[in-house]
């Protein structure tokens, strides 16, 4: 004969009550979840260690080279400190419901969170 709990029964403490699979299961996912979340940085904590990779990298490479070096190297300095960077991402424009072909990008993007936009000039001129 079948049994409703044919699947559990090797387990005799399932098989007395099954149902507590479901809540023995649900505080696995909710402690994973909970690990995660603890994980998970704050774009102020995202941001500073954004400032410390660009101080470095100013430091080590100095002034006046083209801004896909200076991408290069940040790309390289937030993946050494741990962060999840995505370069060169596509941003979609809609004007009145129409998808422009505008062809912006986002330099970099930081754990999903935080948008560096890089710019590198020959000279600060002084603006005011």
């Amino acid at each position: 004969m079948f049994h409703k709990y044919s699947c559990l029964a090797e387990n005799r403490r399932y098989a007395q009550k099954p149902f507590q699979i479901i809540p023995l299961f649900l505080r696995d996912i909710i402690s994973t979840l909970q690990k995660f979340a603890e994980t998970m940085m704050t774009e102020n904590e995202i941001t500073y260690q954004i400032r410390g990779a660009i101080y470095d990298v100013y430091k080590k490479l100095g002034p006046g080279l083209l801004e896909s070096v200076y991408e290069e190297a940040m790309v390289y300095e937030l993946n050494k400190r741990g962060l999840n960077v995505e370069r060169q991402i596509d941003v979609p424009i809609c004007y009145d419901g129409h998808l422009l072909k505008t062809g912006m990008r986002v330099d970099l993007l930081v754990e999903g969170k935080v948008i560096v936009e890089l710019k590198s000039v020959q000279d600060m001129r002084e603006v005011f």
